[in-house]
Formats: C-alpha cells, sequence, structure tokens
C-alpha cells in the first residue's frame, strides 16, 4: 500500500514538472507570437503610409501628364495650322517647364 502511494505521488510529480514545462513553453509560444504580431502590424502601418505618400505621387504625375498631354494637344494643332497657312502662329503655348 506504502509503495502504490509512493509511486502515486512520484507520478503526480512527474505529471507536474511534465505539465509546468508545456505551459511555460506554451506561454513563451504566445509571447513570441505576440511580439510577431506587434512588428508586423508597425510593418503595415509603415506600408499604408508609404503607399499613401506613393498615391499622393501618382496624382501628382497624373495631373503632370494630363497637363503636357493638353500642351502637346495645342502644340499639334497649332503646327497643323502653321502647315495650313504655311506660316508659324505668334501665341504657341508656352513649353513645358
Amino acid at each position: 500500500m506504502l509503495r502504490g502511494i509512493i509511486a502515486f505521488v512520484v507520478l503526480l510529480a512527474i505529471t507536474a514538472v511534465i505539465g509546468w514545462q508545456w505551459y511555460r513553453s506554451d506561454a513563451a509560444f504566445h509571447e513570441r507570437q505576440a511580439k510577431r504580431i506587434e512588428q508586423l502590424e508597425q510593418q503595415v502601418g509603415a506600408v499604408q503610409s508609404d503607399n499613401n505618400q506613393l498615391k499622393a505621387a501618382l496624382a501628382k504625375v497624373s495631373e503632370e501628364q494630363n497637363r503636357l498631354n493638353t500642351d502637346n494637344q495645342a502644340l499639334r494643332l497649332a503646327l497643323e495650322q502653321a502647315k495650313i497657312i504655311a506660316r508659324i502662329p505668334r501665341n504657341l503655348p508656352s513649353p513645358p517647364k
């Protein structure tokens, strides 16, 4: 009977040690995952900020492209008129800067 109690206590101690190790391992894993999630959230924030800056730059470039297309069309029209009347008009649009 005493041997059974001792065996039970030893098994209980071994189970407690294994359970404690598993708990600490699991807690460490969750802590690493939480840190990784925080890092990824920071990276997402940085990428979203870069994305917003790039969208603003793209809008500026698109606006400039539209302006240049308009100037180009005006120059083509002026050159076509010059070919028709055989002289270059005085009111040509100014060249892009």
